[in-house]
């Protein structure tokens, strides 16, 4: 009998708060998402929890516990420092592609890098390729990649939360998947990354 538990992968939702002093509004967000897709920091231990394929509710806080909710993404991919990313591409061998990423330069609302290598993956968690990481470095440098799945019209407003600067958990739901759909991603190395702030509109 084979094993079908592999098609039974959790799908998880994670919120994000966007911050007014990078996007000041919901339109410079998504356009620059609809031009170049979406990358977020995020810590390697968060990282190593979660999937391709997951839910992220993109947010914008209101104060005193109220929030909305403008856009929602799904994680395709992970970036790292190309020199970590190199590291990551040798150890997975032929499960990983990767070409030169032609040196261009990403200038976002909250920072700006230059992209050296773009890989693509089938078969490999994004838990496993962060662990990869950590053993290149203690601590690695790791954005997630998203692309917006959904835009609310008009945005869906909350009471009762919490602010944080990070990804908090939602929810776990259940829901079936194939290896390629939940597995297959992408890995970027980058360089010279800086961060860029700016300043807050009326």
């Amino acid at each position: 009998m084979s094993d079908q538990s592999s098609l039974f992968l959790q799908q998880q939702t994670w919120g994000h708060y966007i911050g007014k002093s990078s996007y000041p509004s919901d339109k410079a967000f998504l356009q620059e998402a609809e031009r170049i897709g979406v990358s977020r920091r995020v810590p390697a231990f968060l990282a190593k929890v979660m999937n391709f394929g997951d839910r992220v509710i993109l947010l914008r806080w209101l104060g005193r516990g109220k929030a909305r909710a403008f856009a929602e993404m799904v994680i395709v991919g992970v970036t790292l420092n190309d020199e970590v990313a190199a590291k990551v591409a040798e150890a997975l061998g032929d499960r990983i592609r990767c070409r030169d990423g032609g040196k261009n330069q990403h200038h976002r609302g909250c920072g700006m890098y230059t992209i050296a290598m773009t890989c693509s993956v089938s078969g490999v968690s994004l838990s496993e390729i962060i662990e990869m990481a950590q053993q290149a470095t203690p601590k690695p440098f790791v954005m997630i990649q998203g692309r917006i799945t959904r835009v609310f019209s008009p945005p869906e407003k909350f009471t009762e939360m919490r602010f944080t600067r990070g990804f908090f958990r939602f929810e776990r739901t259940e829901r079936l998947f194939t290896d390629i759909q939940q597995r297959q991603g992408a890995v970027l190395g980058i360089r010279d990354y800086s961060r860029e702030v700016v300043p807050s509109v009326g």
